[in-house]
């Protein structure tokens, strides 16, 4: 489809055509699917002029060619090379990239943009609304002239687009992330990037130069309030985000080096917790090497392909600009030649033959008294100690306490909202307790997750607090009125003692538990019928899910009933994730489940 030319009539290219040859392009980004829109991106063979930055849209279904913009329609140079990685999307539509060196005009419109449109050597923003393609805004650093004239550009990695961040202000702040040639990450504001300014780059949210030693040839990964970078002839390397700010020392480093092009990691987790952070590597030779590391420290090496006797699991020479792509409980690695498929071996276990037990010829003995069995000491999570669940925070930092239960593990999250662990994330932790810094005072509510591992089965107590808020007004402390002291009265003559009557054991009350279908089992259809025990609880939720604590495929909402049919549950043998809440004296209570599908 690319072998007729295509021909854009830009509106600023002062009357003149653009001409797309394809002779002089190659497709280095990956592909990008918006709202029913193929996007490609488009680079040079070699640098080889002339060529400029398109990005041209298909219909999903018909292939028709329904977009087109240049981005550097009256210059040259520019194109979008990205390591393969294609433009990143926001919830919005819009896509973001970086362009490579070209051309750009130093000389702005009344709106900033530069005057001739031509954004050579820039973050940009494009709106995809109202079915054209269109920059809406971009950045540039201010030496951006000497950096394109060097060949020191952005254009050699790709975008990530950041989850929402709260900064030490209360402020939700939207991200965006990408580096380049010139060993600087850029952290861009999407609501507002910052266009160009001659004099500096304070332009810009955050400028983060040094982050990689030799230049980005790759995309950074974010997961859990990190971002993992592998920069060029550098170690990969972990950044944490505090308060919508990203730390500019490294909070871990692998020991090995990765040489051009670095790498571009990816990170497989459940949830939060047992985060692995994936890398291929140039290894000896060009030979391919898989590397995984605990996202928590990435001194930690899990595994390499280099390390099973007989060359087992050396599976080719690397390519430039690979993914690690982990699905289906697979990891996923092209190489030159072909892919290679990472995965646990299934290995099963043998059912031993039962040794014949020989019939004992029985003895007469006195039929003896029974033992009365006793009532077993149920299985709980453990609970929040301290601070006092409902209670204000006196300052920014609180050391959270709370009890052994029967658990053998525990997680904290502390967020801004339900579930929420963008103020702290302990990861899995066997431990009693933790300190948290750096939580806003402000006096909003804070949500607090308390984890507990009981039997291999993940349960989840909820918590809500008050920030502190120095500013608020404080309550005058009232005057205590004095106790009077009482009168002592006779000692009653004393009786005999009463034999005490037994107090009966209490029946254990408290969440719900889940009857039907059996926990583990596989589902029989894609509608289920989910039904549970009423415990002492006042009401209840059922969320249904792809991952813990996932409610993208159900999600009850607050009911008081004990049943619930869920319809169009997918039905390819995945594990379905369902998690069953209740409300046991003002306080939520979870208890999470997986199920098979049925396929």
């Amino acid at each position: 489809m690319f072998r007729q030319a295509i021909r854009e009539a830009e509106p600023n290219s002062n009357g003149g055509n653009v001409f797309f040859d394809p002779k002089q392009y190659k497709e280095r980004p990956g592909l990008v699917l918006n709202n029913g829109i193929v996007y490609t991106t488009w680079s040079s063979h070699c640098d080889f002029d002339p060529y400029t930055a398109f990005v041209i849209g298909y219909n999903q279904i018909t292939l028709a060619q329904v977009r087109v913009i240049d981005l550097v329609p009256n210059g040259n140079e520019g194109s979008i090379w990205a390591a393969g990685a294609a433009p990143a999307v926001d919830a919005s539509g819009n896509m973001y990239a970086l362009t490579g060196n070209g051309t750009f005009e130093t000389t702005l419109d009344a709106n900033g943009f530069p005057n001739h449109s031509d954004f050579g050597n820039c973050f940009v923003k494009l709106s995809t609304a109202n079915n054209s393609l269109q920059v809406t805004d971009y950045w540039t650093m201010f030496n951006t002239i000497a950096e394109s004239s060097a060949d020191q550009d952005l254009g050699s990695g790709g975008v990530v687009v950041l989850p929402d961040m709260i900064d030490s202000g209360g402020i939700t702040r939207h991200l965006a992330v990408g580096g380049g040639k010139d060993g600087h990450l850029y952290i861009v504001n999407r609501d507002n990037m910052g266009k160009f300014n001659a004099s500096s780059n304070a332009n810009i949210y955050q400028d983060f130069p040094g982050a990689t030693a030799g230049g980005l040839w790759a995309t950074p990964a974010y997961f859990n309030r990190t971002l993992y970078v592998g920069g060029t002839g550098d170690h990969l390397k972990a950044f944490a985000f505090s308060n919508a700010r990203l730390g500019t020392t490294a909070t871990s480093s692998s020991s090995v080096t990765f040489s051009y092009p670095g790498t571009t990691p990816s990170v497989s987790a459940n949830g939060t917790l047992n985060g692995i952070v994936w890398a291929e590597q140039v290894g000896t030779g060009g030979a391919a090497v898989l590397r995984a590391y605990d996202a928590t420290n990435l001194a930690t090496e899990l595994y390499n392909s280099t390390q099973a006797p007989s060359s087992r699991d050396q599976f080719g020479t690397s390519n430039k600009f690979v993914t690690p792509t982990i699905a289906n409980g697979k990891v996923y690695v092209g190489t030159t030649s072909g892919v290679g498929a990472f995965g646990l071996f299934s290995t099963p276990t043998p059912t031993p033959t039962p040794a014949p037990t020989p019939t004992p010829t029985p003895t007469a003995t006195a039929t003896p008294t029974p033992t009365p069995t006793p009532t077993p000491t149920p299985m709980t999570g453990a609970v929040m100690l301290s601070p006092l669940p409902g209670s204000t925070f006196s300052s920014s930092s609180v050391t959270f306490t709370w009890s052994a239960g029967s658990a053998t593990a525990y997680f904290l999250f502390v967020g801004s909202s339900l579930h929420g662990a963008d103020i702290y994330n302990s990861g899995q932790v066997t431990v009693l307790s933790k300190t948290v810094n750096n939580i806003p005072a402000d006096g909003r509510t804070i949500y607090v997750t308390l984890g507990s591992k009981v039997n291999g089965t993940w349960t989840v107590n909820y918590y809500t607090y008050k920030a502190s808020n120095p500013s608020a007004t404080p309550t005058p402390t009232p005057t205590s009125t004095p106790t009077p002291t009482p009168t002592p009265t006779a000692t009653p003559t004393p009786t005999a003692t009463p034999t005490p009557t037994p107090t009966p054991t209490p029946t254990p009350t408290g969440a719900a538990v889940m009857l039907s279908p059996p926990p583990g089992s596989t589902f029989s259809s894609s509608t289920v019928t989910f039904t549970w025990s009423a415990g002492s609880a006042s009401a209840y939720f059922l969320f249904v899910g792809s991952s813990l604590h996932g409610a993208d495929i159900y999600n009850s909402g607050q009911v008081t009933v004990l049943s619930k049919t869920v319809n169009n549950i997918p039905v390819d043998g995945r594990t379905i994730y369902v998690t069953l809440g209740s409300k046991v004296n003002g306080n939520w209570i979870v208890n999470s489940y997986t199920y098979t599908a049925f396929k």
